[in-house]
């Protein structure tokens, strides 16, 4: 098989590669200026797209696709059966992505860390 011929990247990997960047450098000026700074909110404009884009699409996804799940291993609704493993994946990367877009906004990320290991008796 010849792979001589086959490009490195193709036009949507770019694509993709210079979207990470872009995130990675929103995420970076999140970290150093603050959540106002990289979506305009304040005291006066608290929520905005971005809390409503966490929960609105990754989590109601996720909870979709649990819901799928229940209906063929709770409910016995074998009809949808070819649906549920690319459901259960949908809904466990909803609230990975989820999570994570939750510790982004907290005001201080890198402590979410804090309660692993500083247990209150």
């Amino acid at each position: 098989m010849n792979n001589k011929n086959i490009p490195l990247f193709s036009f949507w990997g770019v694509v993709q590669i210079l979207l990470a960047l872009g995130a990675l450098g929103v995420l970076t000026a999140k970290m150093i200026w603050g959540l106002g700074a990289v979506t305009n909110l304040s005291d006066n404009w608290p929520w905005g797209l971005w809390v409503a884009f966490d929960v609105g699409i990754y989590i109601a996804s996720a909870a979709g696709g649990f819901v799928l799940a229940a209906l063929v291993y709770i409910f016995k609704i074998e009809a949808f059966r070819p649906l549920v493993k690319p459901a259960i994946l949908i809904a466990a990367l909803g609230y990975t992505i989820g999570a994570l877009g939750i510790a982004v906004d907290l005001g201080r990320s890198p402590l979410i860390v804090h309660p692993l290991w500083m247990w209150q008796p």
